[in-house]
């Protein structure tokens, strides 16, 4: 639900949910984007915002959007409620900064500025499964084509969904061109430390980070200047 300037999606609230939800599809596209590739319909049908985000997977859909979006993540238990920061609420694989005795209630993401766009992608093995390395960007535009707000997360650089503060103050003020975003992809690369699995080696994670950050980049600027030509 919108409320104010924020929109308030309870921890419960299914993937299938989020994937079909007219508002969000208004607001927020990429949540409707990270909904729809989680795993098949039977996960999509079953499964929840609160249960993804609280498995802490490093491959998770979610957290990274989180963190693009500066999410904050409403807690509660016997001591009473308080508000963990999307940046703060990871702490290692599988591992979050709720205690034993609290569980998630709510997820709050602010609203973006109308005139900003977004997109998530993930390269993924097959289709529904964890993320080999994904991206979520939210990113907007003044007149002079100049990035004035911007929010990067990822998966993939580590044993923990990452907000990409370096690549965002690159890009910050900046006219986002060809080489910049090539500046982009580097620079992610530089920092990843990406945890080896079956999905993958360190390096080809690297390359694959940067290769899925540079497009995500690009499709964001895009339909930004969409909007603005509709």
């Amino acid at each position: 639900r919108e409320d104010g300037g924020d929109i308030r999606c309870g921890a419960m609230t299914r993937h299938v949910e989020i994937e079909e939800s007219p508002l969000l599809r208004e607001k927020i596209v990429m949540l409707c984007e990270a909904a729809s590739k989680i795993g098949d319909t039977q996960v999509r049908n079953r499964g929840t915002i609160g249960g993804g985000l609280v498995e802490a997977d490093p491959a998770g859909d979610y957290g990274p959007i989180a963190l693009a979006l500066n999410a904050k993540l409403k807690c509660v238990g016997p001591k009473g409620g308080r508000i963990i920061a999307a940046k703060d609420f990871f702490t290692f694989a599988y591992t979050t900064a709720l205690e034993s005795d609290e569980i998630l209630t709510e997820v709050i993401f602010p609203l973006p500025d109308k005139s900003s766009a977004g997109v998530y992608l993930k390269l993924e093995r097959v289709a529904g499964d964890f993320a080999i390395t994904s991206a979520a960007v939210q990113l907007g535009l003044d007149k002079e084509g100049a990035c004035n707000n911007i929010g990067i997360g990822v998966t993939g650089a580590g044993a923990v969904p990452q907000k990409a503060e370096t690549v965002e103050t690159l890009l910050r003020g900046k006219v986002i061109t060809s080489a910049l975003i090539d500046q982009a992809g580097a620079l992610i690369k530089e920092g990843a430390e990406p945890i080896e699995d079956l999905r993958g080696s360190a390096p080809y994670k690297k390359k694959a980070l940067s290769a899925i950050l540079r497009r995500a980049i690009a499709e964001s600027v895009r339909r930004v200047e969409a909007k603005r030509s509709s």
